[in-house]
């Protein structure tokens, strides 16, 4: 028998290492993207989403949303959660999964983004601290 919590929270786990890459500070910074909602399973009212969005507008990464009660990137409690609104069954167990799978491949894909950021600034810098070690060198032969 397939066990749905240990496949649940191991994704979840993996979606919290990619949140923590994606907003870790770069050198030189760059900002953060606008998160995009990403609901893992719904029951009527009942949601499980990330990232949560607490009632003043906070965007908090490391926070899932159930119900509107806020759990810390803790994997068990969330999958517990998730079974719970999926039932479950196998259908909407696997939906679950994928979304929480394509969570983390978003968080992912914009990390890579921000650290091609990065990558850009210090190669346009690049070329002012050439021309401005130049232009030291032509002071010191005056």
């Amino acid at each position: 028998m397939v066990d749905y919590k240990k496949l649940l929270a191991s994704a979840l786990t993996e979606l919290c290492e990619a949140q923590e890459l994606l907003v870790k500070k770069t050198v030189p910074g760059t900002d953060l993207p606008r998160f995009r909602r990403f609901v893992f399973a719904q029951k009527k009212d009942e949601l499980v989403y990330w990232p949560a969005v607490f009632k003043d507008g906070m965007v908090a990464s490391s926070y899932f949303s159930c119900e509107g009660k806020y759990v810390y990137a803790s994997a068990g409690p969330v999958a517990e959660y998730i079974l719970d609104l999926t039932g479950l069954q196998p259908r909407l167990v696997l939906r679950a999964l994928r979304r929480i799978q394509a969570a983390a491949a978003w968080c992912v894909a914009r990390t890579e983004g921000r650290k091609r950021a990065a990558e850009e600034i210090l190669r346009q810098q690049k070329r002012f601290l050439d021309i401005l070690e130049a232009e030291e060198a032509l002071a010191a032969i005056k």
